[in-house]
């Protein structure tokens, strides 16, 4: 089963002995599929989506033609930056039996906007950079808070989506004690 699982987190990018020790030991989640699809309609620039059994609202800015009656999908892809990482944060804290207390997310995104609102054949239409801070109540000393961060980023589908788009990508932690 080790082997099994050690592929598939290689595909995935490179391996500390302690991820490949984790991935051991939490065993067939590291191949598990997790399906998920959402869908969408809306006039103008405004969209209501349905996850159900959920429903979001985008818009964007007076300036781009939106009427801003709902955050951007780019305040959007923040939002849900920082919220995966809570989430997977706790899959992974409850994986090393860490104890949780309050989380602060803050998430910066610098974006050239050129592509985006002109066309400029110049540039790209990623984000320039991305910050990402985060303080969290743990019950963790620093090596093993260290590993909590560490294995987080690993895990987390949307904070390696970012990375792994070529972002400049800072990612700081602070270990609040509980």
């Amino acid at each position: 089963m080790f082997a099994r699982v050690s592929r598939s987190l290689l595909r995935q990018g490179p391996l500390s002995l302690a991820s490949a020790s984790q991935a051991a030991r939490i065993g067939s989640r590291a191949n598990s599929t997790l399906s998920i699809e959402v869908r969408g309609s809306g006039t103008g620039l405004a969209q209501t989506i349905a996850s159900p059994p959920y429903t979001i609202v985008t818009d964007t800015y007076k300036t781009l033609g939106g009427t801003e009656t709902a955050p951007s999908p780019l305040s959007y892809s923040l939002a849900g930056l920082a919220g995966c990482n809570q989430v997977t944060g706790g899959l992974v804290a409850r994986d090393l039996g860490i104890k949780l207390g309050k989380w602060e997310v803050e998430v910066k995104g610098e974006l050239d906007s050129a592509v985006l609102i002109k066309g400029s054949k110049e540039g790209h239409g990623n984000w320039d950079s991305i910050e990402l801070k985060i303080k969290v109540e743990t019950d963790a000393d620093p090596a093993k808070f260290e590993l909590f961060r560490d294995e987080t980023e690993r895990r987390c589908p949307l904070s390696q989506l970012f990375i792994r788009s070529g972002v400049a990508w800072k990612n700081e932690w602070v270990n609040v004690k509980l």
